[in-house]
């Protein structure tokens, strides 16, 4: 039986709408999670700054370590 265009204007509408929902939620959860996620972290800093400077320093550097050896790579 096929359908007529007003039928399937209104699926494609409906989908479009339980997508955009799922989509909002998504964010929505992404959003809570990067917030909790951050409070942990200043959390983490402000009761250990020394540790916190210390990670901070390693990731540095094996960031700048890691661009160096690329590099270098790339030149070959």
């Amino acid at each position: 039986m096929a359908k007529t265009v007003d039928e399937l204007k209104t699926e494609a509408a409906n989908l479009l709408q339980r997508s955009s929902q799922a989509l909002h939620q998504q964010s929505e959860q992404i959003r809570t999670q990067a917030l909790k996620a951050r409070e942990s972290a200043l959390g983490y800093v402000q009761h250990e700054p020394a540790k916190a400077l210390l990670i901070a320093a390693g990731v540095g550097a094996a960031l700048v370590f890691l661009g160096n050896w690329i590099g270098h790579r790339d030149k070959r």
